[in-house]
């Protein structure tokens, strides 16, 4: 598991109030509880411990269907 899935993995697990380590990075985050209440607090969370800010075409439902598709936009966010 890369970093940043794993520092999101703990995000939404506390979020989620799953144990840790119980989060794949595969894992369906709706399945496991994200509604879209918890998805903004998560979205926010990301933010804040990247310092970047999604893009508004980003915003939806799809971009944060698993810790491993929120890890790949926040890589293309941070990328140099």
């Amino acid at each position: 598991m890369k970093a940043t899935e794993q520092i999101i993995c703990a995000l939404a697990g506390a979020i989620l109030g799953l144990p840790e380590g119980s989060l794949e990075p595969e894992a369906d985050l709706v399945a496991a509880g994200l509604d879209s209440l918890r998805m903004v607090e998560l979205l926010l969370a990301v933010e804040r411990r990247f310092a970047i800010e999604f893009p508004e075409h980003l915003l939806d439902a799809s971009s944060f269907a698993s810790v491993k598709q929120i890890a790949t936009l926040v890589d293309l966010q941070t990328r140099p």
